[in-house]
């Protein structure tokens, strides 16, 4: 009709791996009292919804880098578990990518509009536990709460460890919630292991049973860590602005040599602090960090052999030759 309506914009940049924006979320309104006021609330929805999006690009699933046989095995098994709400167990060593793979099946499943809520049975203890899964019973109850405030999926790390009080606790208060939450569990064993029988509650173990997806130690992934080793080269170089770009042969050769307690996080830690180390566009041996050069060393050295027993009769007979 001719009118002139003023109007504001809130536009908010989503960008992809590569850092390149792919795309622009676009907020807009009319200016007048009630749009100023509201203002604010539709920029936060924007930028929340950014994070949204960031955060499914993160746990994508070309996120998990891997082409070992027992790497495709578990991603098969994960793939499975998208299009269900079934409680489910990923047993594998400490940074092994238990959390990551959690995270990317909940991403893609029915739950993914909802919080992903994870909880260290080993570090805290009975009572913290306790207590934060109350007041998440309590966001479950209440009608009308936004998704994002809800618990969709409620991860047990170590579930291997979680206290009687509180495996009780979880089988009497969030087993009607299967349709709501989703029960996931990681440990370093299987949770039917002869050694977790009498600690953990038949019930309990019952929850996860379902599927058990296994993850191998990084040093049993063969070339994975080469890939991985790369992927995090191409990721600091953006994220720290590092003038690394590759890897040479030597560099490559003592990263699979390597034993990795720590697994695929130690691995990231590691070519992190030789990025950083590193001048030129190739990370060489002098680039990796004095920790991972020792544990290369501590790693070489030949065990230590073992003394054997010995009864006091003979300690006291070769006592009395020597005398």
């Amino acid at each position: 009709n001719g009118t002139v309506v003023k109007t504001w914009l809130t536009f908010v940049p989503i960008q992809d791996e590569a850092g390149s924006v792919a795309r622009v979320i676009i907020v807009c309104g009319p200016v007048d009292a009630e749009a100023a006021h509201s203002s604010l609330s539709m920029q936060l929805h924007a930028e929340v919804t950014a994070l949204r999006l960031e955060f499914r690009k993160r746990f994508s699933e070309q996120s998990f880098i891997g082409q070992s046989p027992g790497i495709r095995r578990a991603l098969d098994q994960a793939e499975l578990l998208k299009t269900s709400s079934c409680g489910y167990s990923i047993v594998g060593p400490s940074g092994s990518g238990r959390r990551h793979l959690s995270k990317m099946i909940h991403v893609a499943g029915e739950h993914q509009e909802y919080s992903f809520v994870p909880l260290e049975c080993r570090l805290l203890t009975e009572v913290q536990l306790l207590d934060n899964l109350q007041r998440l019973r309590q966001l479950v109850e209440q009608k009308g709460t936004t998704a994002h405030r809800r618990m969709g999926t409620l991860l047990l790390e170590d579930a291997d460890r979680c206290p009687r009080e509180v495996q009780q606790w979880l089988l009497q208060n969030l087993t009607n919630e299967a349709s709501v939450v989703r029960l996931a569990a990681t440990s370093l064993q299987s949770l039917s292991a002869p050694e977790n029988a009498e600690w953990l509650l038949p019930e309990f173990r019952d929850l996860f049973s379902t599927l058990q997806i296994n993850l191998p130690a990084l040093h049993e992934r063969g070339n994975d860590v080469s890939l991985l080793a790369q992927y995090f080269i191409e990721e600091f170089r953006q994220s720290l602005q590092t003038s690394a770009e590759s890897m040479a042969a030597e560099t490559q050769q003592e990263l699979l040599f390597y034993r990795w307690p720590g697994n695929v996080r130690e691995l990231q830690q590691v070519i992190s602090e030789a990025c950083q180390n590193c001048f030129t566009g190739q990370l060489t041996p002098e680039d990796l960090p004095f920790a991972f050069r020792a544990g290369m060393s501590a790693q070489q050295m030949p065990a230590t052999p073992l003394q054997g027993s010995s009864s006091l009769d003979s300690i006291l007979q070769r006592f009395e030759v020597d005398v």
